[in-house]
């Protein structure tokens, strides 16, 4: 999960909050999203440091830990359309995460990725962050600390 460390300059972030076993079934069921599977579960944001309250670029981080690609893959599946439902008028993004699979939308003045790593489903979405590149970079970043956090290192480090 990106944490206050990880946050690029110019944004902050908080501390993420993560669900382990039952209790990541349990909070992943009251989101409805696809949770067979599920071994754990997290989120954190970010925010731009000289933003007022709402009004300025935020994102969310969640991620999505599975058994395996199998349900990895329908968790992703199932995410994307629960999204994609939210807002008939999403409009799709050309971007870069180098994740295994990526699903880029924006919908005005809000842009959002569900992206999946091997067994891992992350979801990024961005309120008032308007570019495909602001979009791409905090991808990119999700993505890279799924990937360092898999080789078994601390991707704050």
């Amino acid at each position: 999960m990106p944490s206050k460390l990880g946050a690029p300059h110019g944004w902050r972030g908080s501390e993420p909050v993560v669900y382990q076993g039952s209790e990541a079934l349990k909070y992943c069921g009251y989101q409805e999203l696809a949770c067979s599977g599920v071994t754990a579960m997290g989120n954190s944001h970010y925010e731009a440091q000289n933003s007022e309250a709402d009004s300025g670029p935020r994102l969310r981080f969640t991620l999505l830990a599975y058994d395996g690609d199998s349900n990895a893959k329908a968790g992703m599946k199932g995410l994307v359309a629960s999204v994609h439902k939210q807002d008939a008028k999403s409009k799709a993004l050309s971007i870069q995460s180098w994740a295994d699979e990526t699903d880029a939308y924006t919908t005005g003045d809000s842009s959002s990725a569900v992206m999946r790593v091997g067994t891992v489903v992350a979801y990024v979405a961005g309120v008032h962050v308007t570019k495909p590149a602001d979009l791409q970079k905090f991808a990119k970043l999700q993505v890279e600390r799924i990937k360092t956090a898999a080789g078994g290192k601390n991707p704050d480090a």
